[in-house]
């Protein structure tokens, strides 16, 4: 009866064992569970790891035989309990049965037949040293022999001679030999350590079984891994060896991964069971608020940089007048590592000083950038427009009139009054510089008009005549 390995589980299962009865039957046995409303356990039982194509409700007992449909295949197990409520634990650690040996083909031995007319047959020598034969078999006149192997994983050495009619030998032929099967190592996966937020340490054991064995781990976020170790050397001997250079990196934090252990040798690959881990929630994002471009009047260009830690994050920007912002523009993903980012935000006020602050979000955590400033640029100026133009009027000759005029723009506005036809600046009237303007005395009709501007421009009246009665 051969025992495969145990493979002990934390919590819901002290261990689990299968292990071969006879031809064609597995036992599997497992320490009860000890919860006090455990109502049974469903084994579950498939021929890839991870993947259970049966299932058999085995009540409260924690054992079962299973009938293998072909004792050369693994097959794979883990079990679940459950309750009086329905509800079932998660899956046990897995298990695989070793599959059964098969019986070997026997070794043909052939040889060119010999053409001497009196050839009387053949006589094969075998030996498990190179020349030394311990066996001889007259095999007549036939030119091949099927020889069964006592021990298939033994080197068999082969010569031929023939004799004649007369019992005459001759020499030895050239001597073949026969090439030994070796038996597959044992691996059994173990648990992974220094699990981090983007890495871990994958164990497990193999015994190489006396043959040069190699070995490696599979991983990935299923069971069809799909990502694997480099190939080690564990060496030839018949005790279990740490398989070497499990450390893994460039995991996704928050995330759960398959491994398992695998062990080479020239007789072909022995898989270890599937085993899980999940590695470290994720770190809040680390966020560089940056500088402002594209400033305008109306808006700007916000920049950070982000480090995701390896988790999808989401970034934007927290923006207004005060450090209490009140606003936010839109969002930018990056997938990992470090990205920067530029977003715009708008609209905004011009001339006017604003606090903004890059903020990164991921599923599980977030993480802000430092207070910067940006002020807008300074508003542009309405050009003036006059809406109510000075009007002429009639004085009597020695006398004064008041001028007037009514613009609108950005203020401030400056007044500017002149004598003459408007356009006309080589006359300014000193002092003149209000909305409101009083000539000095006339004795002949006189013109004026005023120029209205401002930071966006100027703009002048039409002109006003004073007309003087008994002017001089």
């Amino acid at each position: 009866m051969a025992l495969a390995r145990p493979i002990c589980l934390a919590v819901l299962f002290a261990c689990v064992l299968v292990e071969r009865v006879d031809a064609g039957t597995l036992s599997l046995t497992w320490d009860a569970n000890t919860e006090p409303n455990v109502t049974g356990y469903v084994l579950s039982i498939g021929t890839s790891p991870g993947q259970y194509s049966s299932t058999v409700d085995v009540g409260k007992q924690t054992s079962y035989s299973f009938t293998e449909p072909d004792a050369t295949i693994a097959y794979y197990f883990a079990i679940r309990a459950y309750n009086s409520s329905g509800l079932s634990s998660t899956y046990s650690t897995e298990v695989q049965s070793t599959p059964a040996s098969t019986p070997t083909a026997p070794l043909t031995v052939m040889w060119d037949a010999n053409t001497e007319p009196n050839l009387g047959g053949y006589v094969l020598s075998i030996g498990t040293l190179p020349g030394q034969y311990t066996t001889t078999i007259n095999v007549r006149n036939t030119t091949s022999y099927q020889y069964a192997e006592p021990d298939p994983t033994v080197t068999y050495y082969f010569a031929v001679r023939a004799y004649n009619t007369s019992g005459v030998m001759s020499p030895f032929s050239i001597e073949v030999q026969s090439t030994p099967l070796v038996n597959l190592p044992t691996v059994t996966t173990g648990a992974a350590t220094a699990v981090s937020v983007s890495g871990a340490t994958l164990n497990g054991v193999a015994n190489p079984s006396g043959t040069v064995t190699s070995g490696f781990f599979e991983y990935g976020v299923t069971t069809a891994y799909g990502s694997k170790t480099p190939l080690v050397s564990l060496g030839s001997g018949t005790q279990a060896v740490a398989i070497p250079s499990g450390a893994i990196t460039n995991l996704s934090c928050n995330t759960g991964y398959n491994f398992r252990a695998v062990a080479l040798n020239s007789s072909g690959a022995a898989l270890g069971g599937n085993a899980a881990l999940t590695t470290s929630p994720c770190p809040s994002p680390t966020v560089t608020t940056g500088s402002a471009m594209a400033i305008s009047t109306t808006g700007a260009t916000l920049t950070a940089t982000v480090d995701t830690h390896g988790a999808p994050t989401t970034a934007a920007f927290q923006y207004g007048k005060t450090v209490q912002y009140g606003l936010t523009t839109g969002g930018s993903t990056i997938a990992s590592g470090i990205g920067s980012v530029a977003i715009p935000a708008a609209p905004l006020s011009c001339g006017t000083l604003y606090h903004y602050r890059a903020v990164a979000i991921t599923s599980t955590a977030s993480g802000f950038g430092a207070d910067a400033t940006l002020t807008t640029l300074a508003c542009m100026a309405a050009a003036p427009t006059i809406t109510v133009q000075p009007r002429g009027t009639r004085i009597s000759a020695g006398g004064t009139a008041q001028l007037s005029v009514q613009a609108t723009g950005t203020a401030p506005l400056a007044y500017q009054w002149y004598r003459g036809a408007s356009g006309v600046m080589t006359d300014p009237m000193p002092g003149a510089t209000g909305s409101v303007f009083v000539t000095p005395p006339l004795n002949s009709d006189t013109s004026f008009w005023v120029r209205v501007s401002n930071a966006g421009g100027a703009k002048n009246s039409t002109t006003a005549v004073i007309n003087v009665r008994g002017k001089k």
